[in-house]
């Protein structure tokens, strides 16, 4: 299938970016900007302007039975004027998670374990939803993002071996890290190092090579973040985003607002 066909199944087709940015929030989102080691997220590129972005509900499963709340149909944001148009808020159907960036006009689905344990996918129409799966593959598209709050194995398996020691702070001394992590895969420590108990990473796996990232090893670039933290609110978060490279941008600003979002990381 030639890229432009893939692009037009996807929706993308139309989507003009001009720049990658994060974004601040209003109803029920903090709206702030997140400085870390000396990164300001929220740092201006190109013409901003007030965005109201539209919140999309994905077919969902629970682990225990959760009551609907109150959501709104849009959330406030700043990106630029179309690379907002070209974004839609994503989140569970019962409105318990914390919604995402995606590419406007996918699909989704969401899942919320017994322990707290959720991931929402995203990914083109027509397509099958890829979540879930180890690695990409040659037509593989998508956003999936997964926050672990309690779960301390499950944490540890998530973060190694971008975090060398996370299986041992974690309380599984003498474990080694499963797998490892790909000569080819780009990681910048935003927060602590990879011998840290605690740090923001964002990674980066090219085309074809299987990494750290959620979905990649698939025909397009993947880019990511972890978000790891193992004190006594042991948690842990990872988001991918598996886009063509000239959609790099739009990546940038579905991670970032994830790293903004949930990077409450303390040593």
């Amino acid at each position: 299938m030639k890229l432009l066909t893939k692009l037009a199944i996807a929706g993308l087709v139309t989507v003009v970016v001009v720049a990658a940015c994060a974004v601040s929030y209003e109803v029920g989102r903090t709206s702030r900007s997140v400085k870390v080691a000396g990164l300001n997220l929220t740092r201006d590129f190109g013409n901003w302007g007030s965005n109201d972005v539209p919140v999309k509900t994905c077919v969902s499963s629970y682990g225990l039975s959760f009551k609907n709340r109150h959501a709104p149909k849009t959330l406030r944001a700043d990106p630029a004027t179309s690379l907002a148009n070209a974004l839609t808020f994503y989140t569970d159907a019962k409105h318990t998670l914390t919604p995402i960036l995606g590419p406007a006009g996918w699909k989704c689905s969401a899942s919320e374990g017994a322990d707290g344990t959720s991931v929402i996918s995203i990914y083109p129409p027509g397509v099958r939803d890829p979540g879930g799966t180890a690695n990409g593959t040659e037509e593989t598209m998508g956003i999936e993002e997964t926050t672990i709050p309690a779960c301390r194995g499950c944490i540890a398996d998530l973060e190694c071996p971008v975090f060398l020691n996370a299986e041992t702070q974690l309380g599984y001394n003498g474990q080694n890290c499963p797998g490892y992590v790909p000569s080819s895969e780009s990681i910048r420590f935003l927060e602590g190092n990879a011998e840290s108990n605690y740090g923001v990473a964002l990674l980066s796996d090219p085309p074809g090579s299987p990494g750290s990232v959620a979905l990649s090893g698939g025909d397009y670039p993947a880019v990511g973040a972890l978000l790891y933290s193992s004190g006594n609110g042991a948690s842990g978060g990872s988001m991918g985003c598996v886009l063509p490279g000239s959609y790099g941008k739009l990546c940038s600003a579905i991670v970032n607002d994830f790293v903004m979002t949930f990077a409450r990381i303390s040593p």
